[in-house]
């Protein structure tokens, strides 16, 4: 078994599966005073059903609910019992929650708790407990079932964050991603423009090239021209141009 959360200091929550609940020492050791039995009663004909192994020893308090681990199952039925019993079994020890693996309904018990009473969102308690039991994997039948179960207890106000301050946390967070885009405008804008600047005098070279060759022409015209007037017809002197 695996100790998901302790609760006021002392008492635990457990998880594990068929071979913890028939360990009394293991139990004892743990100071479990009450189990809850995720499995349906035992019948020959059925292997999935546990045993409530100490029950007429009165040795724990049992609780027994009668679920498969199949997609038919609704589990959101049994939710408020689950939670009433872990919680009342807290004020006397620790609590056992297990089925036949410890894997998917024990589990989803658990997360049931961790939301309605300890106030933790859904990705957060199911974090929580694959960290203390790795092989924790509930069916996807019951984590639509949690994810509904979420809803509930944001609209009952048992988890702190609700739907609307998620949408405000969301758009604090987009509002500083505008924010940092308009901070980072300036420092873009001139970098875009020295670019710009960078091609345009680059591509201003061959302009300034052809200015170039134009004023050259020009030149060379204007001497053209000159030559063409120093090569005219020569006037005998004291002749004017009349």
């Amino acid at each position: 078994m695996n100790l998901v959360i302790t609760v006021d200091g002392s008492h635990g929550i457990y998880i594990g599966g068929k071979d913890d609940a028939k360990n009394k020492t293991a139990l004892k050791q743990h100071g479990i005073t009450h189990i809850l039995n995720m499995t349906p009663e035992k019948d020959s004909s059925i292997q999935s059903g546990i045993p409530n192994y100490f029950e007429k020893k009165r040795l724990f308090t049992y609780k027994r609910v009668p679920v498969y681990d199949t997609s038919s199952t609704n589990l959101l039925d049994y939710a408020p019992m689950i939670v009433a019993f872990i919680a009342s079994g807290l004020h006397y020890g620790s609590v056992l929650v297990h089925c036949q693996r410890g894997v998917s309904r024990s589990a989803t018990a658990v997360l049931f708790y961790l939301m309605s009473r300890q106030g933790m969102k859904y990705d957060d308690a199911l974090a929580l407990v694959q960290r203390k039991r790795p092989c924790v994997n509930p069916i996807q039948s019951f984590r639509s079932q949690l994810v509904k179960y979420e809803l509930q207890c944001k609209e009952k106000g048992l988890i702190k964050e609700n739907q609307k301050d998620k949408k405000t946390d969301d758009n604090k967070v987009r509002e500083g991603k505008t924010k940092k885009r308009k901070m980072m405008g300036p420092s873009i804008g001139p970098q875009k423009m020295v670019k710009c600047e960078t091609n345009g005098s680059s591509e201003s070279q061959p302009k300034k090239k052809s200015s170039t060759s134009k004023n050259g022409e020009e030149l060379k015209s204007s001497k053209d021209n000159s030559d063409k007037r120093s090569i005219g017809p020569t006037l005998p002197p004291g002749f004017k141009r009349g």
